[in-house]
């Protein structure tokens, strides 16, 4: 499924001679979510005044299937040609990848190279799921032990997350409404985690090596991290240090939670436009 979100030329929100006006938003959800949850920020970006489209497709298999990188890296591809394909000629492409699909983003950039990548003038990773949170990663192993031991895990090949709503946001109403998701993908298959320990070691090497450094630089990408200063669901610190020192500009988010862009899409949508100009990268939201 694909989720595309347009804005009309004569719009209110488009101000003629916008730096920004009729660039585009291509979406990368993360491993429990889909492309509807980038609904409340699609249009509250496209209020905004600089994006004309938001385009997020839901991953092929993404009910907690993977066979290969290469999956996710054509994912990845269609989804910024289809942003390429109707887009105005001159205007750029702005890319937001939460969590699992920001790990997916970044290695393929690093394995892939700059082709494909032309025109994208931003990436904005929230809270890459890099470093997991240690303590979490040993619950879903357990978990996943127990569930074998009465027939299911590791022997039925659907591994369960572990992750609840109280991960992802503080907002009770937006808890209920994860909780009553039918699409909510909260298992996984044990080729899932495997594809993705493999995308860890790639981004993990690229960025240590400076390749990453080096696909920024061919391709004239900015890159961009928000972090949620109460998020359970990645190792903070480690992220943090990691991705900065490959030059990555910082948006920190005070008290809040893992679903940065869900609960919070406004704000983001203003961190975003933030990153239009040629001002410093290093910005507190």
């Amino acid at each position: 499924m694909a989720r595309v979100w347009t804005q009309s030329a004569n719009h209110p929100g488009l101000p003629a001679g916008n730096p920004g006006a009729g660039r585009s938003i291509v979406c990368f959800h993360g491993a429990e979510s889909h492309s509807g949850w980038f609904g409340p920020f699609a249009l509250d970006a496209l209020g905004a005044g600089h994006w004309s489209a938001v385009i997020a497709r839901d991953r092929p298999g993404w009910r907690g299937d993977l066979r290969s990188r290469a999956e996710a890296y054509a994912w990845i591809a269609g989804s910024l040609a289809e942003a390429r394909r109707d887009q105005p000629s001159g205007h750029g492409i702005d890319v937001i990848a939460t969590s699992w699909g920001a790990l997916a983003v970044l290695a393929c950039l690093i394995d892939c190279g700059s082709a494909g990548w032309e025109n994208v003038k931003t990436i904005h990773l929230v809270a890459p799921a890099i470093f997991p949170d240690r303590g979490l990663q040993r619950l879903m192993l357990v978990g996943a032990i127990k569930d074998s031991i009465a027939g299911g895990g590791f022997l039925s090949g659907r591994l369960r997350t572990m992750l609840d709503p109280s991960h992802f946001s503080d907002c009770p109403d937006l808890r209920s409404r994860l909780a009553a998701d039918p699409r909510r993908n909260m298992e996984l298959s044990p080729a899932f985690w495997i594809v993705t320990a493999g995308m860890r070691r790639v981004v993990r090497h690229g960025a240590s090596s400076h390749i990453l450094r080096s696909r920024l630089r061919d391709t004239g990408t900015r890159l961009f991290l928000h972090l949620a200063e109460q998020d359970s669901v990645i190792d903070l610190p480690r992220t943090e240090d990691f991705l900065t020192r490959a030059g990555a500009g910082l948006f920190r988010y005070p008290s809040r939670c893992h679903a940065i862009v869900m609960q919070y899409p406004m704000d983001f949508a203003r961190a975003m436009a933030s990153c239009l100009s040629d001002e410093g990268a290093m910005r507190e939201s």
